[in-house]
């Protein structure tokens, strides 16, 4: 459990600084709050949420967010991991476009409260906000996320630790699991 941990941090570590580094070139790709769907999955919500949050924190502080807005997203992450784990399907890369969008909007809402309470420190104006950043933050959610599940599933599999892609018993339409 302990090397479950080291990965965690050191992988939300990496989602957070690559969030940024998007962010300063306009990206909304929330990286962050699909690794922490991505571990809900693959291991129990009670060892996910404080390395989460930690990470969301240290976003939040990153970007000079007065409140820790991005972890308003923990409670629809532990849920809707745990959903995705006994329901969803885990195997086809296809099918993680569909988290990985409703991770993406469910970021973009975030941080639209974030941006309509307490207004944007760039400058820009709001009314071009949530239409370009919407869609950007859907599409991006939608794309990353099977291009994560291939990236830590294969460092998962280096360590020995439960795989994404091997995680629940969903069984297609067809009756076999093939």
């Amino acid at each position: 459990m302990l090397l479950l941990y080291f990965v965690m941090s050191f992988w939300f570590a990496v989602a957070v600084i690559a969030e940024l580094c998007f962010g300063q070139s306009g990206l909304m790709v929330p990286l962050t709050a699909l690794s922490g769907f991505y571990f809900t999955v693959t291991s129990r919500w009670d060892r996910v949420v404080v390395p989460l949050a930690v990470a969301f924190t240290l976003l939040d502080l990153s970007y000079g967010r007065l409140v820790p807005v991005s972890t308003l997203l923990i409670p629809f992450l532990l849920v809707a991991g745990s959903y995705w784990r006994q329901h969803g399907n885990t195997r086809s890369l296809a099918t993680q476009v569909l988290p990985g969008c409703m991770i993406g909007v469910a970021a973009f809402v975030t941080t639209s409260l974030y941006a309509a309470s307490y207004g944007m420190n760039s400058g820009r104006s709001l009314d071009f906000l949530p239409l370009r950043t919407a869609v950007q933050s859907f599409a991006t959610g939608g794309c990353a996320m099977p291009v994560l599940v291939v990236v830590l599933d294969t460092v998962m599999r280096a360590f020995g630790l439960r795989r994404y892609s091997v995680t629940n018993n969903y069984v297609g339409r067809g009756g076999s699991d093939e």
